[in-house]
């Protein structure tokens, strides 16, 4: 199993799910289905203006998703495609 700093993805999916207030198979699914706005109306504001900003910019993005812990999670969740 996938694991990054001792955390494997099911206890970074199940923090994240506590963040957003939704079950980590919801998270799973938004994500392949490349849908995170059913996500992100369970942020605050705030924080929903910040992921929008990050994704609204393509070299933000680009350097978000070259990151190696980025590059696993989507190798994970995508697979290898």
């Amino acid at each position: 199993m996938f694991k990054e700093k001792g955390k494997s993805l099911d206890e970074m999916l199940k923090k994240a799910s506590q963040k957003l207030g939704t079950d980590p198979k919801n998270i799973k699914e938004a994500v392949s289905n490349n849908n995170i706005n059913s996500l992100l109306k369970n942020l605050g504001k705030k924080e929903t203006e910040k992921i929008n900003k990050i994704l609204s910019d393509k070299e933000a993005t680009s350097k978000l998703l070259a990151t190696p812990k980025a590059k696993e999670l989507l190798k994970k969740f995508l697979g290898d495609k």
